[in-house]
């Protein structure tokens, strides 16, 4: 969520409350409905006590949220206190509580929307406490953000979490702490300070941006951005540097332009790096609003950002999955960031809490299309002492005959792109399907498989010499991993450049199912229009839904955020609880069946979640429930899903996956309530191009650095010799 959005919804709630609290004081007589002016009356505990037939003690209780009163109670309590327009004193509270209930945020820049998103993650833990937050600003000033500690510490705050100005002296914090305000450090770190600080490791994040373009062949990389008087500038160029030395890189200090921290800075920088006679053919950039700016810039110069020249972001901001092309960044766990430093000072001032120094949360790399293999152009020829030469690999057969490119097998069909990038590194070895029965003296050699669907063992134990196999798509359900594993074997998937199509579709089929858009459609295409009237009123609607997801890993979070424009409520099950998010979990699937009315399933397939959508949690949504499914068929019964259909037990479902694809029960494909697809959740040129760019960079990767870019969690191995 941007800044500004955060402050309309912020603005609204207040307006909603305000609202509320006058029509509460008119109920009571204490404002005149005319005028609007103040009737000279206090409604007091006592008072609400005695109108519920309750102690005092219960509902001081109840309207403090405790937990020894029962939640039926507490929201009858709150619901008199309302209508008689009882106010609670904070201020005589903390006289009681020596606490005021007012914690102080300051940052460098609100308008940053990495800040927005720690701040939207500092209110929801916050909120959980029933503590107000009151944000500043300092612009990187020492003495703005100096004069708001003080004002804070005049208004008896509580503590403070604080993003420090440029220059801020150790002293400055310890003022706070000399006067019993806590403070909680993020972002930033300043040294001499014994205090809790949390951010991202932003060595090892730029570090990884830096290696997968390593990876991908670049030699010449710029980087854009930050600035040597923050610990943030400082580490982020030393893994810049780090990275570029392990790989025997020189570091060129014409690549580095510091100061960026905006899309006009980036755009700018962009400008001045195609004018130097040595153009790099990588950039990494400080964040995610510095490399949209420069994917712009090198669009306005005529080239194509990820083809002739690869950006990295960082960050992993709402705005890069959607940019053009989707940016290739670093997820730096911002919310995680908000979250951890609001409970830390919560903790804190409870008694117990975190130790002082540095936290990191560890970034994870988000590889999308503005990065791309090295392109042998005027742009990719740098100066000798970084030349790249392209990998030579000899091998020899039984007859001994010299070859100079490793062998990779494509058993059966695969996206055209594969075939077409294969032989910039490989030599393409095909196979009519994945058949060890297949596999000659002249396949068995192979070193590495690109492969789409299901792998047997039987041909994975054929190849004796197999090192790598890469997956086309981000399920790998179709490969033994574990057999792999076993003989040191790599697999590799497709994460991150399917999620937002696959989470388009998913919105896309709940709209088609609660509104029957398909049927309308047809309604118009068979001239009903004109013979029958308008098509029927669509019996469900989106609105007053609840909506629960099964599986919140990266494509579950990103149709999670989709949702939250529909303002819906949004639950989840997953193995364990996500502290950085706002939604609600349940510790079981039937649990969250029976908390919502609407079930989106996103996980794998595995002997896990085999059939896990059955029969009871199906009757668990009602009879207004709503199933749709983009993840894997095997996860859902579709036996009990046809059952609950046909029987009004649940009012429908959307369809992107079946059991035993292509075939599709006739009995489904006859039902009027559901909206049926052929699994096309990632169908589009540009996804499937993206998914067959990773396969083949992620073999030329192993090959040429040793490490995949994206092996699957079971398999995190190196290759020997590198």
């Amino acid at each position: 969520m941007l800044p500004t959005d955060a402050a309309r919804m912020a603005n609204s709630r207040l307006q909603r409350r305000f609202k509320q609290f006058k029509e509460g004081l008119k109920q009571a007589g204490r404002i005149d409905g005319q005028t609007g002016g103040t009737v000279a009356q206090k409604v007091k505990l006592s008072t609400i006590a005695e109108t519920l037939g309750l102690s005092t003690a219960t509902v001081s209780l109840a309207l403090r949220d405790s937990p020894l009163v029962a939640i039926a109670t507490r929201e009858k309590i709150k619901e008199q206190a309302r209508a008689l327009g009882y106010i609670y004193n904070r201020r005589a509270a903390s006289l009681r509580t020596s606490r005021s209930g007012i914690i102080g945020v300051v940052v460098h820049d609100i308008m940053n929307p990495f800040y927005g998103e720690i701040l939207k993650s500092i209110e929801a833990e916050l909120d959980r406490d029933k503590q107000t937050f009151i944000l500043s600003n300092h612009y990187d000033s020492v003495e703005k953000q100096r004069d708001f500690i003080e004002t804070l510490l005049q208004l008896g705050g509580d503590g403070v979490i604080m993003s420090p100005a440029i220059g801020t002296p150790p002293e400055d914090i310890q003022l706070a702490e000399d006067n019993g305000m806590p403070a909680i450090l993020i972002a930033r770190s300043i040294e001499g300070l014994d205090v809790p600080i949390f951010r991202g490791d932003d060595a090892y994040g730029i570090a990884l941006a830096t290696n997968h373009l390593i990876g991908l062949g670049h030699r010449c990389i710029a980087m854009v951005g930050g600035t040597d008087q923050t610990s943030t500038g400082r580490d982020r160029y030393q893994g810049y540097v780090n990275a570029l030395r392990k790989a025997n890189i020189e570091v060129d200090p014409d690549l580095r332009i510091p100061g960026p921290r905006s899309k006009q800075g980036g755009f700018e920088a962009a400008v001045h790096l195609l004018s130097l006679p040595q153009k790099p053919t990588a950039v990494v950039c400080w964040n995610d609003l510095v490399a949209i700016g420069m994917m712009n810039g090198i669009a306005r110069a005529g080239l194509v950002p990820g083809i002739d020249i690869s950006v990295t972001g960082y960050d992993d901001l709402e705005e890069a999955s959607i940019a053009t092309p989707a940016l290739t960044t670093v997820w730096n766990g911002q919310a995680e960031v908000g979250r951890s430093a609001a409970r830390a000072l919560l903790d804190k001032l409870s008694g117990s809490h975190e130790p002082d120094g540095i936290h990191l949360i560890k970034p994870e790399m988000r590889i999308r299309q503005s990065t791309g293999p090295l392109r042998v152009t005027a742009l990719s020829f740098p100066p000798s002492r970084n030349r790249m030469r392209a990998p030579h690999f000899s091998r020899r057969s039984e007859k001994g005959t010299s070859m100079s490119r490793p062998r990779i097998l494509v058993p059966g069909k695969i996206n055209p792109r594969v075939l077409e990038r294969l032989p910039e590194m490989f030599e393409t070895v095909r196979i009519e399907r994945a058949d060890a029965a297949l596999v000659t003296s002249d396949v068995a050699d192979v070193v590495g498989i690109a492969v789409s669907g299901r792998l047997p063992n039987e041909l994975m134990d054929a190849l004796p010499r197999l090192e790598i196999i890469g997956n086309f798509g981000v399920g790998y359900d179709g490969v033994d991993v574990a057999r792999a594993a076993e003989r040191g074997i790599v697999v590799t998937n497709t994460p991150d450049v399917l999620t937002e199509e696959v989470a388009d579709t998913a919105i896309g089929l709940l709209l088609n199912t609660v509104r029957q858009l398909p049927q309308a459609e047809q309604w118009l295409r068979q001239g009903r229009w004109v013979r029958d009237g308008g098509f029927p009123l669509s019996p469900l609607s989106l609105r007053g839904r609840s909506v629960g997801l099964f599986g919140l890993g990266r494509i579950g979070l990103a149709i999670a955020r989709r949702l939250e424009a529909f303002r819906v409520p949004i639950a989840y099950h997953t193995r364990s609880r996500r502290e950085e998010l706002p939604f609600a979990y349940y510790p079981s699937l039937l649990a969250l069946a029976e908390a919502v009315d609407t079930l989106i399933v996103i996980v794998p397939g595995t002997a896990s979640t085999a059939k896990a959508v059955n029969a009871e949690v199906l009757a668990a949504l009602g009879p207004q429930g709503v199933v749709i499914n983009v993840g894997r068929g095997s996860t859902l019964d579709e036996a009990a899903l046809i059952a609950a259909l046909e029987s009004g037990t649940i009012a429908g479902a959307g369809l992107d996956v079946f059991e035993n694809e292509p075939h599709v029960p006739e009995a489904l494909l006859a039902l009027p309530n559901v909206s049926l697809l052929p699994h096309v959740a990632s169908a589009s040129v540009v996804t499937r191009n993206a998914m067959a760019d990773l396969v083949v960079d992620n073999l030329k990767a192993w090959f040429s650095t040793g490490r995949a870019l994206t092996p699957v969690a079971e398999t995190p191995f190196e290759r020997k010799g590198h």
